[in-house]
């Protein structure tokens, strides 16, 4: 959420820029974005499209695909977004907390009660081998 929010605060000074979060005329496949070219006036970047944010609207993280989807939909706020607090935040911290989130507490693990070691009963392996 952090880059998000960068990007963000890019866009709100150089509104200039905010034509890239939606820019229809361009696809991922054939990007004007010049990555060889080392002037940058004339690399094209200002054509390309940040189709990463798109891409991210679909992360396996909450905070990410929601951070890029109000980016996208919502587009540049009136202010800046503060990243201050995310600054500050090390590594430990945001591992720690991750791990003791409570995501999936009922999540069945099998489509059959275990009795003994056994295969599944449609399952191809069960029908060649016999574990005791």
């Amino acid at each position: 959420p952090m880059a998000i929010r960068f990007i963000h605060n890019l866009m709100f000074r150089h509104p200039g820029l905010a034509k890239m979060i939606d820019n229809p005329e361009e696809e991922a496949s054939d990007d004007s974005y010049d990555h060889k070219e080392t002037d940058p006036a004339k690399c094209g970047a200002i054509n390309s499209s940040l189709w990463e944010i798109q891409s991210l609207q679909n992360h396996v993280l909450p905070q990410v695909s929601t951070a890029a989807k109000e980016l996208v939909e919502k587009g540049l706020r009136e202010n800046e977004l503060d990243v201050s607090a995310l600054l500050e935040t090390t590594w430990q911290e945001m591992f720690e907390k991750e791990t003791k989130k409570k995501v999936f507490a009922n999540v069945p693990i099998n489509w059959e009660a275990p009795d003994g070691v056994k295969m599944a009963k449609d399952d191809i392996w069960s029908q060649i081998f016999e574990v005791a």
